[in-house]
């Protein structure tokens, strides 16, 4: 079910929170006091079950803090909000106009007050969690000390709507076994104690970094099996079911306070029976990958077995815990999923029956109003894979087959899928080939892909049109390709890609290569694409241009994405989040924190955040043609520019608009122009809107990058203007 924690408070324009936006303010006298209203909530269907939804985090506390970029200054601390009723309270503030603020907002629950679990500083600034609290807790008792955070900048401006979304700061480690019927095991009770090294226990609420400068250990002793203390083949798992009922049963649950980045543990599992003293099993499991706000599942034959177990990653604790088995294709086995006609549903329980999905959409079968269902973990062995719908590109459209149904991945994994034949360059190629007005959400994929010469390539998939909607995909592994993304290769005019992860690395050879998709591209009046809410992680090196830690050339609305991966091009348009933002489109909410590097000394648009904004391309291709805004974004990593250089944009011509935006990097370097926000404004005859005489504005945009860090013949602090169209309204 959905659940949603809400709070209102209120504010403004924003300067870099992840997960946070604002609507338009209406506009006040510098100085003057205004009621500000903010909404705080989790994430949208943060669970489809009664564990792990957030429900225990009734307590809701806030903290306001003054800040001039530079440090910050606490001027309400920590306030006790009203208790939620149904998750959900209202709050106001009086702030002042002209002012910059960090609002920090905290929730846990009674359980984890009560009983000390959480040490809060006065002024909200720091949270320590206490693992000699957690030691015994049991399963169902862990779920209490669930709680949920989020910092959020405003600059105030006047009466606003500001909404803040609340994630976990932790890292939950789940524990499941298959073999709770075996004959050693039946009838007993069973413990398990759990040592997790490495782990964090301070956490910093204003940026949101761990604190410790060693990482310790934590240790969860003697938990008894959640809802039933005697091993039976008639458990029902009410409060904890995972995947179907008593395919996975759970044997322990536990939080750790983690980094925002990736990074091993070493996990010690024993496993007890009755009121035996000597573990009867031990398991090393080293190298577990943990991250905040993930799912780290370990599952197997755990009672019984040292070899046989599994581990998993998944974020956001948003899909299933894990599946209840693994199939695995031989690379020529196709069997027919199961069909229902009336309900207009297909069920794929087996990798055989994905390979005859395969056969069926190639067919001329595109299922449009069917929902096809993933009902298992699904091994495709590094075996060749034809795509599902094996179409083509021509200019915006796609030709040949295309899937146009709803796939649920309903969380399960897809690995081992390889991809190295593509015949021509504007086959579209991924899991499916095209998307046409296709909706596909909540799967997780390892792919190897390596096709050089290919135009379109994507682990998910290679095209997307007409509408379609790619939510909850997380890719790992490598794609070589000559252009595409890590997820979609391209998606055109109108479409939705969000809440999607990639952690492949990529690596290309033409233009419009990124993290998420390589081009978003083409527009119509009354349509838009959207992207939103997609983080990179994996390295991306293109030996051209146009390459972008989440799109390579892009016109799309995109929001509340962050890059983590260095990005390296070798021509015009390298940048953090976008390299060419071109004719259309906004860019809010978005931050880069990884190395921009451009190898060529004399392309253009190098940023932080977004490459080159400029507007050309024949009318017939993109009837929409207005000025790009960039609201709240951030860059806090160096860049290496070729022609030019910028923390936030690298170079704009004619025309954008770009408010509360910051950059933190320490050096920028460029041949020709260099400055904190844009590195290079320029009029250009080609790139007009019609009608719309020249401007930039900035608004309220800081950096922290000393004139002494940049290096460029020509440099500046904030832009340099080498059009003289340049507004500063700082």
């Amino acid at each position: 079910m959905k659940k949603e924690l809400l709070a209102t408070l209120a504010a403004v324009a924003l300067m870099g929170a992840t997960s946070c936006s604002s609507d338009d303010p209406q506009m006040g006298t510098t100085g003057q006091e205004v009621t500000v209203t903010v909404t705080a909530s989790l994430p949208a269907d943060i669970q489809s079950r009664s564990f792990s939804d957030g429900y225990t985090a009734t307590k809701f506390f806030y903290a306001v803090y003054e800040t001039d970029g530079t440090t910050s200054t606490c001027v309400i601390p920590k306030t006790v909000g009203k208790d939620f009723n149904g998750l959900e309270t209202t709050l106001s503030l009086q702030l002042v106009t002209g002012k910059s603020y960090e609002m920090v907002f905290w929730a846990q629950s009674d359980y984890s007050i009560t009983n000390e679990i959480f040490t809060v500083a006065e002024d909200l600034s720091t949270v320590t969690l206490n693992y000699e609290k957690l030691k015994e807790l049991t399963a169902a008792q862990m779920e209490n000390v669930d709680a949920f955070w989020c910092m959020k900048p405003v600059t105030v401006e006047g009466a606003a709507t500001v909404t803040a979304e609340l994630k976990r700061p932790f890292a939950q480690i789940n524990v499941g076994t298959t073999d709770i019927a075996a004959p050693a095991v039946a009838g007993k009770k069973v413990y398990t104690t759990m040592t997790v090294a490495g782990v964090y226990s301070q956490y910093n609420l204003l940026t949101g970094e761990v604190l410790d400068a060693t990482t310790q250990t934590a240790t969860f002793t003697k938990v008894l099996r959640p809802n039933h203390d005697v091993a039976t083949t008639a458990d029902e798992y009410e409060q904890f079911p995972v995947g179907d009922k008593g395919a996975y049963e759970y044997l322990e649950m536990a939080y750790v306070l983690m980094s925002k980045d990736k990074k091993t543990v070493d996990i010690d599992l024993d496993f007890y029976f009755d009121d035996d003293a000597t573990a009867a099993n031990h398991l090393d499991v080293d190298g577990a990958p943990v991250q905040r706000n993930y799912r780290t599942n370990i599952f197997g034959a755990l009672l019984t077995s040292t070899i046989d177990f599994t581990i998993t990653i998944k974020p956001d604790y948003e899909t299933p815990d894990w599946s209840p088995s693994v199939s695995k294709w031989d690379g020529s086995t196709s069997s027919t999923p199961a069909i229902d006609d009336t309900n207009k549903t297909i069920t794929v329980a087996s990798a055989a029956q994905l390979a005859g999905l395969v056969e069926l959409v190639n067919a001329g079968n595109s299922y449009e109003d069917y929902t096809v269902n993933l009902t298992v973990d699904v091994d495709l062995n590094q075996q060749e894979w034809t795509e599902i719908g094996t179409g083509k590109r021509s200019s915006y459209y796609a030709t040949g087959y295309a899937f146009k149904g709803t796939f649920n991945g309903n969380g399960h994994n897809i690995t081992g899928l390889k991809i190295t034949q593509s015949s021509d360059a504007d086959a579209a190629k991924g899991l499916f080939g095209v998307l046409d007005g296709a909706t596909v959400k909540h799967l997780t994929i390892d792919a190897d892909v390596e096709v050089s010469t290919n135009e379109l390539a994507g682990a998910l998939a290679g095209f997307a049109v007409n509408g379609s909607t790619i939510m909850d995909v997380t890719v790992n592994g490598k794609l070589v390709i000559c252009k595409g993304g890590g997820v979609v290769g391209r998606m055109t005019i109108d479409g939705t890609i969000q809440d999607c992860t990639n952690n492949a690395e990529i690596t290309g050879s033409g233009a419009n290569v990124g993290g998420i998709v390589g081009a978003a591209y083409y527009n119509r009046e009354g349509k838009a694409m959207k992207i939103s809410n997609c983080v990179n992680n994996g390295n991306i090196t293109n030996t051209a241009g146009s390459v972008g830690g989440i799109v390579g050339l892009n016109c799309a609305n995109v929001s509340g994405c962050s890059n983590y991966g260095t990005v390296t091009g070798n021509g015009a348009d390298v940048a953090g989040i976008i390299a060419e933002q071109q004719n259309a489109g906004s860019v809010s909410d978005c931050h880069n924190y990884a190395e921009i590097t451009n190898n060529s000394s004399d392309a253009f648009g190098t940023g932080g955040v977004i490459g080159w904004i400029r507007y050309h391309g024949a009318t017939q291709n993109y009837e929409v043609k207005e000025v790009v805004k960039v609201t709240n974004c951030s860059n806090s990593a160096n860049i290496t520019g070729g022609n030019d250089a910028g923390g936030i944009v690298g170079t704009v011509y004619n025309y954008a608009i770009l408010t509360a935006c910051s950059n933190t990097a320490e050096k920028l370097w460029a041949v020709g122009f260099a400055a904190g926000i844009i590195g290079n404004v320029q009029e250009n005859a080609s790139s007009n809107i019609t009608g719309l005489d020249h401007y930039v504005e900035i608004n309220q945009c800081t950096s922290t990058t000393t004139l002494e860090n940049i290096t460029a013949n020509c440099k500046n602090l904030i832009v340099y203007d080498n059009a003289k169209i340049v507004t500063i309204n700082n």
